[in-house]
């Protein structure tokens, strides 16, 4: 992942919660210290849940949410909030959080769902 440049999309697999975790903490750890904002979508878990999930690995989900650079939300503010997905919503969503983060100075942005 300390490869990747700015327009490169990358799947990430995992058999299991253990290599989910292994996989999204690192992920989105490497783009906060690149200065990009990281958009973290609670799909199946809460937005504590997944707030907890990233302080127990070491970052400080506080100081990067009130910076701007990390975002956890909902599924139902990213994709769902019509009740049912809704693919326009979702991508005026991701356009109206790229702009945001360009307007803050943001290098990138990157993001994942759990």
């Amino acid at each position: 992942m300390a490869n990747l440049q700015h327009g490169d999309h990358i799947c990430l697999m995992y058999d299991s919660a253990d290599q989910q975790r292994a996989t999204i903490v690192p992920f989105i750890r490497e783009g906060l210290e690149r200065g990009e904002c990281c958009i973290f979508v609670a799909d199946e878990h809460t937005t504590d849940e997944i707030s907890a999930l990233l302080e127990k690995s070491g970052i400080d989900v506080r100081r990067f949410s009130d910076s701007g650079a990390l975002k956890v939300t909902t599924k139902y503010a990213a994709y769902l909030l019509t009740g049912s997905f809704a693919p326009d919503f979702m991508l005026d969503f991701l356009g109206q959080s790229i702009e945001d983060a360009a307007k803050k100075g943001f290098s990138g942005i990157r993001g994942t769902r759990r």
